[in-house]
């Protein structure tokens, strides 16, 4: 319902009188609507503030990202160090053992140098597992938030 103020008989008054209550403006009993949609300014300041929160969103989205790249380079490098660490403890075993060997084989104990070298052997199964593990670990940490490959 349209409500307006309608100026009297004065003459004198040629401007138009607005009622900003009732959303229109009267013009000595000439009554215009105003428009039915905001100002352009008024759109502008939307567009903005929607923009402005599609970007916040998005922001929030790549900031979980990064945590979450974050923690599996850490849990990389970590198992990339586990890894290393068995891989120079399995090392040693592995000269030890190939140590003892040559010692029995001296001695003249044929079978706990045997024994020795098949255990040597199964150390360097391991060592090798180790190896590459620490390896593709050692490559996932390094090659960063760029990679976008998943290896465990």
């Amino acid at each position: 319902m349209l409500h307006s103020v309608v100026v009297g008989l004065n003459t004198r008054r040629s401007l138009p009188s607005v009622d900003r209550r009732a959303g229109s403006i009267g013009c000595q009993g000439i009554q215009v609507p105003r428009r039915p949609f905001p100002d352009t300014r008024h759109r502008a300041r939307l567009h903005v503030a929607r923009v402005a929160k599609e970007l916040l969103a998005e922001i929030e989205v790549l900031r979980a990202r990064a945590q979450s790249l974050e923690v599996e380079l850490q849990q990389a490098s970590r198992t990339a160090e586990v890894s290393a660490k068995r891989s120079r403890r399995l090392a040693n075993r592995s000269q030890e053992l190939q140590a003892y060997a040559l010692e029995h084989v001296m001695l003249g104990d044929e079978a706990a140098a045997r024994a020795a070298l098949l255990q040597k052997a199964s150390v360097a199964d391991a060592l090798a597992a180790a190896a590459h593990r620490a390896e593709a670990n050692s490559a996932l940490a390094s090659a960063g938030p760029g990679c976008s490959c998943n290896q465990h």
